[in-house]
């Protein structure tokens, strides 16, 4: 318990040396994917790391056990133990595919105040929800323990049903990266996975065949079911194991590739008899309407990152619609026919990147050079957005993109606001938008 209370002082120190000045909405930190797993009474619930403490969604706790109350007039956020008897509706969870310390989202200052068992604890606004420290929330609840060797935080409610603790399994299992495995595998993997949970593997092949006019299929194989797949002079990029439909008793195979246009492409196949391909819709803003894509095309795929999120959606490393191609995270929810529609947000978050401009013959100075590794871009003028002026030579980065053509930018000195991209070769280098992709 005293260790408990060391940990929940400095935090809540460190808290309010960086929010001291800080008004609602302004970005105070940012929450990260982690190796940590969090458990109530060993049901899993999804959480992140935030200032290197393992954070959890307080409007989760709703399915663990708890009733959480908002009181828009106080502005408290009130959480306390459920007096129903059988109220753990803890979803099925996965492990996230994503490194240590990658980023998730921003976290934002709130003046809501949280509250467990009527004690205040530390709290953030993350994407219009909180999120509480979760040793916090034991502490002030029945109890907090942490596993050290599987990296488990473990909270507990007495006279709550318990499961028997199990590690939580990976959903998306990366099975071939070509930077890792080229000279072993170089144009073909092939491996054995049990696809249909019966107890015993398939094997799979995924093949690149030449064919008569220098383009290259790939000839994939599970188990008994083969099929080809036209492509124009594909290489083999990545291969992942994974399951988006958990009902239908089979995995899928998820196979990206780099074709001529140099862009990846990632393909989803279902273990059936035509193993089949699923299909993605995008949503064109102009039409009002989502757009089909040909099953050989499901959109670019950078980094070669592609995961299955706990809620069923999944989520692939692209770039934005707009010009720029800002490398973001873009989400596809399945639809009732099957096939995947984008979930189109306000605006993408914008990744933050590192080029080697070295090689592009366009006069770059060594400092335009460096900063743009800091992910920071030269104005070539004086350039008028929404509540912020660029003026020639400033250096500014990129936050978000509204998939519209506007990104929001922020100057080295903070400011910071909307602006319009065009290839006026006048207004913005270009060559920087291109890169930018």
């Amino acid at each position: 318990m005293k260790k408990v209370l060391i940990i929940t002082f400095l935090l809540l120190l460190a808290m309010s040396v960086s929010v001291g000045a800080a008004q609602v909405g302004d970005k105070i930190g940012e929450a990260v994917f982690s190796d940590i797993t969090a458990y109530i009474n060993n049901y899993p619930i999804p959480s992140y790391v935030i200032n290197n403490y393992a954070v959890i969604i307080a409007e989760d706790l709703r399915d663990y056990g708890c009733d959480v109350v908002y009181d828009n007039l106080q502005r408290t956020l009130s959480i306390t133990k459920s007096s129903a008897e059988n109220d753990f509706n803890a979803p099925l969870m996965y492990k996230t595919s994503m490194e240590t310390g990658e980023y998730f989202t921003d976290v934002l200052y709130t003046d809501i105040k949280t509250y467990v068992n009527g004690n205040e604890v530390t709290s953030f606004n993350v994407n219009g929800r909180t999120m509480i420290v979760i040793d916090q929330f034991g502490k002030y609840m029945d109890g907090y323990t942490w596993n050290g060797e599987a990296r488990a935080a473990q909270a507990w409610l007495a006279g709550k049903k318990t499961a028997e603790y199990k590690p939580i399994q990976k959903r998306t299992e990366k099975i071939f990266q070509q930077e890792e495995d080229f000279e072993f595998y170089k144009n073909n993997y092939i491996g054995w996975y049990d696809f249909n949970f019966d107890g015993t593997s398939e094997k799979i092949n995924v093949c690149l065949e030449e064919r008569i006019d220098y383009n290259t299929d790939i000839l994939v194989s599970i188990g008994s079911y083969s099929k080809r797949i036209k492509t124009y002079g594909a290489t083999l990029e990545s291969i992942y194991l994974c399951d988006i439909d958990l009902t239908d008793g089979v995995k899928d195979l998820v196979i990206i590739t780099v074709e001529d246009s140099s862009d990846p492409v990632a393909r989803i196949i279902r273990f059936d008899k035509n193993l089949t391909q699923y299909k993605f819709r995008f949503y064109d803003e102009y039409y009002d309407e989502y757009y089909e894509l040909d099953e050989n095309w499901t959109g670019y795929v950078e980094n070669h990152y592609f995961n299955v999120n706990d809620d069923g959606t999944i989520t692939f490393r692209e770039q934005t619609p707009s010009m720029g191609m800002w490398h973001v995270y873009r989400t596809y929810k399945r639809n009732a026919q099957g096939k995947f529609d984008e979930i189109v947000p306000s605006y993408y978050t914008v990744l933050p990147e590192e080029y080697d401009l070295s090689f592009w013959d366009g006069g770059f100075s060594d400092y335009e050079i460096d900063m743009w590794r800091k992910g920071y871009i030269r104005a070539y003028t004086k350039y008028y957005g929404d509540g912020v002026v660029i003026n020639k030579g400033d250096y500014f980065r990129v936050l978000y993109d509204n998939g519209k053509n506007y990104i929001y930018i922020e100057k080295t000195n903070g400011q910071a606001g909307w602006i319009y991209v065009t290839w006026d070769t006048n207004k913005l280098n270009e060559v920087y938008f291109m890169l930018a992709g």
